[in-house]
């Protein structure tokens, strides 16, 4: 879709995207170049000691290649030109047009256009919760401190972007990690797996947003829970946790799940109804 020149000092490497951010990494290892594609800008400045320039073949691409400046970097171009390809039988004229005649005004505009296009022609969405467990660490005062969901919700936009950013390069699209067990079959209908968050009576709960072609059985959705908590504790949310949120007091360390407090459960959106109801019964017979 998009070709990337990146040239060094004594080498010129050609990318097309999208592609694995692994595979071009190794590719810029071959070259000598330990710098990750997160940290090269999209620039040509003869003062850099790495210079990117960007082209397409195509009349998409083209205009594709206008929405990002020196200030950009070559992760966030290969994200969009992933999102574009993985969505592409969604996506209607009209975007397309939008594209072509340079309509949007900001990428933000694009990426929500393209969600909305894929959310309205995948017919069902299950959503599953979680609780979110957060630990501060503040600099040069030793241990980990927990904090309350009061203090993640005032850093949810950051938490949310994370989210965003993990899974919008193709090694993070999670879709791939799941696997059909125990003579189960949901991969064939399933669409997308995508981790976020979501705020249900003053409290932000992690969720998992699943989209099928064709709604899931019961056993099938305790089959994904055991999916979700596996990626929770060892695979995404490992990964994620060990990449902190920088706040204005430290460091703030986000757990997806309890990973066997008495407060942990993935509940799908009937049994999260079920637990928000119980719970403010509860409050209710306290006060």
């Amino acid at each position: 879709m998009i070709n990337a020149v990146i040239m060094g000092h004594n080498f010129t490497l050609v990318e097309t995207l999208p592609r694995n951010n692994v595979d071009i990494q190794k590719d810029l290892w071959k070259m000598g170049l330990r710098t990750t594609p997160d940290k090269i800008f999209l620039s040509d400045d003869e003062d850099n000691d790495v210079q990117v320039k960007i082209y397409s073949d195509n009349d998409i691409g083209r205009h594709l290649c206008l929405m990002f400046d020196e200030n950009d970097t070559l992760t966030q171009l290969n994200a969009l030109c992933y999102l574009i390809q993985n969505s592409a039988e969604y996506l209607d004229g009209d975007i397309e047009n939008n594209i072509l005649h340079n309509q949007y005004l900001s990428r933000k505009e694009l990426i929500d256009d393209i969600r909305e296009a894929v959310s309205a022609n995948i017919p069902v969405t299950e959503t599953f919760y979680f609780p979110l467990n957060a630990e501060l660490k503040v600099p040069y005062e030793g241990e980990m401190e927990p904090v309350d969901n009061d203090y993640v919700i005032d850093y949810a936009d950051k938490l949310l972007d994370r989210l965003e950013r993990e899974q919008s390069v193709p090694e993070g699209d999670m879709k791939k990690y799941f696997i059909d067990r125990d003579g189960f079959s949901i991969k064939s209908k399933l669409k997308s797996i995508e981790w976020t968050a979501l705020k249900e009576r003053g409290t932000l709960y992690g969720a998992v947003e699943v989209r099928t072609t064709e709604p899931l059985t019961a056993d099938e959705k305790e089959f994904m829970k055991k999916f979700i908590a596996g990626q929770n504790e060892y695979g995404f949310g490992k990964k994620f946790r060990e990449n902190p949120i920088t706040t204005e007091e430290g460091h703030l360390f986000i757990s997806l799940g309890g990973f066997g407090d008495e407060n942990d459960f993935i509940y799908d959106e009937s049994e999260m109804t079920d637990y928000l109801d119980q719970d403010s019964s509860q409050q209710m017979g306290g006060m």
